[in-house]
C-alpha cells in the first residue's frame, strides 16, 4: 500500500498565491500594450481632427473672400437705356415744336411722338417716329386764322459717340390737315444732335435732343422750317 505525501496546507496556499500573482502580472502587461495602442490611435485621431479643422478654416476663409469679391463687384445697371436691347418698342418722345412758314406765320406748341428704336450696333441706331403736334395760321386781311393737326412719319439714323452724345439725320413725310390750305403733304428732312443718358434720368428719360427740319412740297408753293427741343423716354 502506497501512501501519498501530503503537502502542507501552508505550502499549497503559497503556491496558489504565486500563480494568481503571475496571472495578474500577465494581465497587467496586456493592459499596458492595449493602452499604448489606444494612445497611438487617439493621437492619430487628434491629428486627423486638427487637419480637418485647418481645412475647414481654409475653406471658410476662401468662401468669405469670394463673398467679399461678389459684394464689391459693381451691380448691373438695370436702368440704362435700351443699349442692351436690340429692339425697344416702348420708346416715346415729348417735344417743344416751333414752326414757321413762308408767310412768316409761326406757332409754338408741344408734340408727342412714338419712337420705336432698333440697335444696329454699339454706335448705330435706327429710330422710327410717328408724331403729332398742333399748328396755327394767323389771320390775314383776307382769311381767318386756323389751327390744325400736323402728323409726321420719319425714319432716323443715329450715330452715338462713346460719351453719349449723338448725331441724327432723318427723312420722311409730314401732313397738314388744313382746310384753308388744303391737305398738304411735305417732304421732311431732319437733322440734329442729342445726348443718350447712360443711366435713365428720373427712371424713364433716356435722351435729350435738338433737331431742325426743312419742309418742302412739289405740289405747293408753301414751305416751312421746324425746330424741336425735347426728351425721349422709355419703359
Amino acid at each position: 500500500m502506497v501512501v501519498k505525501k501530503v503537502e502542507p496546507a501552508k505550502k499549497i496556499a503559497k503556491s496558489l498565491i504565486f500563480e494568481d500573482e503571475g496571472i495578474e502580472l500577465f494581465n497587467d502587461d496586456n493592459l499596458l500594450e492595449e493602452s499604448k495602442a489606444n494612445s497611438v490611435t487617439e493621437a492619430s485621431d487628434e491629428e486627423d481632427i486638427e487637419s480637418l479643422l485647418v481645412d475647414t478654416e481654409t475653406a471658410q476663409d476662401s468662401s468669405d473672400e469670394l463673398l467679399e469679391e461678389v459684394s464689391d463687384a459693381p451691380e448691373a445697371d438695370t436702368s440704362e437705356d435700351s443699349s442692351n436691347t436690340k429692339l425697344n418698342w416702348r420708346s416715346f418722345s415729348l417735344q417743344y415744336v416751333s414752326t414757321k412758314d413762308d408767310d412768316s406765320s409761326s406757332y409754338n406748341s408741344f408734340g408727342f411722338s412714338y419712337t420705336p428704336t432698333f440697335k444696329l450696333s454699339k454706335s448705330f441706331y435706327i429710330r422710327g417716329e410717328f408724331g403729332v403736334h398742333k399748328f396755327s395760321i394767323a389771320e390775314t386781311a383776307f382769311t381767318s386764322s386756323e389751327s390744325f393737326l400736323v402728323t409726321s412719319y420719319l425714319l432716323h439714323l443715329d450715330y452715338v459717340f462713346s460719351n453719349g452724345f449723338y448725331l441724327t439725320g432723318g427723312y420722311g413725310k409730314q401732313g397738314w390737315g388744313s382746310d384753308r390750305l388744303g391737305n398738304l403733304s411735305f417732304t421732311k428732312l431732319n437733322y440734329g444732335a442729342g445726348y443718350r443718358f447712360k443711366k435713365k434720368f428720373v427712371k424713364i428719360i433716356d435722351r435729350a435732343f435738338l433737331t431742325l427740319a426743312s419742309l418742302s412740297s412739289s405740289d405747293s408753293t408753301v414751305s416751312a422750317a421746324e425746330m424741336q427741343l425735347g426728351v425721349g423716354f422709355s419703359f
